[in-house]
Formats: structure tokens, sequence, C-alpha cells
């Protein structure tokens, strides 16, 4: 049974045009593995405007017709790893069931050298030791130690990837007035 996970074994170089945007819901991409040029068969299709995406996605088509059956797709229960949820044993239904429900993180971190970086996760306190132990987010990596100083909390991840779009919009000041005032702002100090 495919996993959706590997690849086919080539990689499609990235195409990008400044007229194809993440602009709404219906765009259908090349998946790739977060670096350039990794594209390869796998493919998704939007349900909201992801302007986080344009640059990094080769955009090559849109959903013209049968909508409807990409949002019924797209709403339908997954466990932590978005892979849908089988019928069958009730206690394991449960369990992936509170996993779906699990919180998403947008968050800001202080950096070694006083900068910034803005991220999302499911787990924060995970995510905080991961970027400290050298594994997080290669900006991260030479900017050591980091602490956390800002995160806000979502009920779904697309919330908190969203709101992570929305703040690496922000210059660094109006990032440190949006820490000065909250809403769940951390000192460890």
């Amino acid at each position: 049974m495919a996993q959706g996970m590997g690849g086919p074994g080539y990689t499609i170089e990235d195409e990008f045009r400044k007229d194809l945007t993440f602009d709404g819901e219906g765009i259908l991409a090349m998946a790739n593995t977060g670096m350039p040029h990794t594209g390869g068969s796998q493919f998704f299709v939007t349900l909201a405007k992801t302007p986080w995406l344009n640059g990094k996605h080769t955009i090559f088509g849109k959903v013209i017709k049968g909508m409807d059956v990409v949002r019924t797709i797209g709403h339908s229960e997954v466990d932590f790893q978005d892979r849908p949820l089988e019928t069958g044993d009730d206690e394991i239904r449960h369990h992936q069931r509170r996993r779906v429900m699990a919180e998403s993180y947008t968050y800001i971190l202080e950096c070694g050298d006083g900068s910034l970086y803005t991220g999302w996760t499911n787990d924060l306190e995970k995510r905080v030791k991961t970027h400290n132990a050298g594994l997080g987010a290669k900006y991260t990596r030479s900017r050591l130690p980091v602490r956390l100083v800002y995160f806000e909390t979502f009920e779904d991840k697309r919330e908190a990837q969203s709101r992570e779009w929305h703040i690496k919009q922000l210059t660094h000041d109006q990032k440190r007035a949006l820490i000065d005032k909250g809403p769940e702002k951390i000192y460890n100090k």
C-alpha cells in the first residue's frame, strides 16, 4: 500500500511564474521536500489562499470542476501526520481523533544574536528543544541559543501556518511590538 512518502526516483526542476500564485482554493501544485528542485510525482490542491507557498511550489493547474470533492477530501478526519483515518477499532479511532484535535502553535524565538525567528509546530516544548539542539530550522542553527518569547495557540495547523506567514511579513520592530503586547507572551530570562 502506498504511504505517500518517498519519491519516484527522479526530480523535477522548479518553474515559477509571477502570474501564477496561491491566491485561492483549487490551486494544483507540485509537492516537494521543502528544498528547491525536489518535486517528483506528488502534488497537492489548496483549500484556501496560501500565499506563503508562492515561490516554493510549482503551480501547474487549477481545479475547474469538482471542487466540492476536493473540499470533502480536505475536510476528512486525519491523524497527526495528515493521513486519513480508517474505520476500525473504536478505541484506536478515539485515540486518533484526540490527536487530530491537538493544538497547533505559531511562535517567535529570540536567537542568540538578537534576531527573531517565526515558526509553527504542534509541540511547542519539543520544537524549542529541537532548535536549541541545532536540529531545527537552518536559520536558527547558527544563532543559538534561542528562547521562546511569544506564541499563539490554534485549533489546527492550517491556522497556525497562516498566522506564521502573516507574522513573517512584519518588520523586526513590528514583531517586537507584537511580543511586548501578548497575547501569550513568555519571559524566561
